[in-house]
């Protein structure tokens, strides 16, 4: 029974961690389009 607790807790683990990569991922590609802007508005 313990090791079916523990088997779970990973799999959610992975799907939280997978998802945060995600969002990391889609945060990185807007701070990229915001650095560019700002280094073309920048003279």
């Amino acid at each position: 029974r313990n090791m079916l607790v523990h088997g779970y807790a990973e799999i959610r683990y992975d799907i939280i961690y997978e998802v945060l990569q995600h969002e990391l991922d889609k945060l990185e590609e807007l701070l990229n389009i915001l650095w560019r802007e700002a280094e073309t508005l920048d003279p």
